[in-house]
This record gives structure tokens, C-alpha cells and sequence, in this order.
């Protein structure tokens, strides 16, 4: 949990990055986990990413079905990857569309389509992007296209939506970090609660992890751990075949 001056440093950093840049691209893990779901609610628009395979399609779903229980109103678009062509993202794109309109009544909008490029898979390899490595091959033209998409529609937004306010709202109604108890308090209170047995039990403990102890220091609170044993239990240890 961030401490009060911790949240206050994040807000001014986020702050400091809408003032810096025009736009901000957040790409978050697959899956609907806790995070997942707070960055794509501090986001004005929601990009999808959707592929041909079943289990791409269903996750894609259940996050969007996640979203509607949660009164998630911001735009929703959906970007479908690894296809072979512009008619094969559209023929994938109408079947998702037409699901999620039929059950769970959401209405979602085709931003584009990224190839199945033999090219990408190069750039991965190289740790180029490939837009950079193979500035004309399809993939790259399409990441073109895609952004000249966003770059038009977010030109045509007349109210821009700060993500800094969202994390405001958040932090403003988080409850505060708890308090922590100064250590020797904290010490004296749990002492307090501790039998003379395992009060010398944590003391011989803390002496053996000081290695600027000495053998008579040991010695003497190893003593004291057998003499409160034989106050608790009423016998001795001293001749017991533990000691031999």
C-alpha cells in the first residue's frame, strides 16, 4: 500500500506525463485481474485485441462481459490481429461483434487489422520494431493505418479525458495506509503478552543472531530459559538425558 506522500509523488508523475505527451498508449496484461481492470478504466477509449483463435475470441468476451458489470461506458474498439487479409479481419471482427451484441448488449467498433506478417516474427527475433526493420512490409503499412485512425478519431475529441483524474478519484477514496506502531512499542506490547518461557525463548533467539555475543551472555540466558522451565512445569532438566 502507497503512503499518502507516495500516491500524492504518483498523481504529480501522472500529471506530468499528460502535459508531455498527446497521447498515452496503455497496454495492459491479458486477463480481467484487478489491474487490468483499473488501467482500462482510467483510459478514454478501450482497444480490444482479438486474434482468430477460440481462446482469444472467449478471453476477449468474458472481459467485456467484466466490464458491462462494472458500468464501464467508455468506448469500446476492437483491433483484430493475425489475420491474413482486411476481409479475413472483417469476416472475425462480425462474429465477435455479433456475440457481444446478442448477450451482453455492447456495442463494439472495428479499429483495424494487424497480418499474420512472417516479417513481425523477424523483428521480435531482432528486438527491432517493424516498422523500423521492415518500414514496407504489410504489417508495418498497417500499424501506419492504425494510427492514423486514432490519430483522427481522438483529434475529433472536444473533451479530453485526464487518466491523472481517474487515480485521483481512486486514491481519494481508498482508505488511508494503516499506521505503523513505533518498534518499541510494538516490543513492549508484545512482551507483555509473552509467558517467561518464550519471553527467554525470543531473547536467546536475538542472541544468537548478534554474533558480537559472548559465550557467558549465551550461557546465561540459556539458564534462565531452564529455570523458567522448571518454574512452569515443576521439574528439573538440569539431570534429564537431554543434557548428557
Amino acid at each position: 500500500t502507497l503512503s499518502e506522500h507516495q500516491q500524492q509523488i504518483l498523481i504529480s508523475a501522472l500529471i506530468e506525463l499528460e502535459k508531455r505527451f498527446d497521447y498515452i498508449l496503455i497496454d495492459t496484461a491479458a486477463g480481467i485481474g484487478d489491474n487490468v481492470l483499473s488501467f482500462i478504466k482510467s483510459a478514454q477509449f478501450t482497444i480490444v485485441v482479438i486474434s482468430p483463435e477460440p481462446t482469444s475470441l472467449t478471453d476477449a468476451f468474458a472481459l467485456i462481459r467484466v466490464l458491462k458489470r462494472q458500468h464501464h461506458n467508455q468506448p469500446i474498439y476492437v483491433l483484430v490481429n493475425m489475420v491474413m487479409n482486411y476481409t479475413n479481419s472483417i469476416d472475425v471482427f462480425k462474429r465477435f461483434e455479433a456475440a457481444t451484441q446478442k448477450y451482453l448488449h455492447v456495442k463494439v467498433h472495428y479499429l483495424g487489422y494487424i497480418p499474420d506478417d512472417a516479417n513481425i516474427k523477424l523483428s521480435v527475433a531482432s528486438q527491432t520494431p517493424v516498422t523500423l526493420k521492415h518500414p514496407d512490409s504489410l504489417a508495418s503499412r498497417c500499424f501506419g493505418t492504425l494510427a492514423e485512425v486514432l490519430g483522427k478519431q481522438l483529434k475529433n475529441v472536444t473533451n479530453p479525458y485526464g487518466f491523472s483524474n481517474f487515480w485521483k478519484t481512486q486514491v481519494a477514496a481508498s482508505p488511508p495506509p494503516p499506521r505503523k506502531e513505533p518498534e518499541s512499542q510494538a516490543a513492549s506490547s508484545t512482551e507483555k503478552e509473552l509467558d517467561p518461557i518464550e519471553k527467554t525463548d525470543r531473547q536467546i533467539l536475538d542472541v544468537f543472531q548478534d554474533q558480537n555475543t559472548t559465550r557467558d551472555q549465551a550461557r546465561g540466558l540459556f539458564l534462565s530459559f531452564l529455570n523458567a522451565y522448571t518454574e512452569r512445569f515443576n521439574e528439573s532438566l538440569l539431570d534429564s538425558e537431554i543434557l548428557s
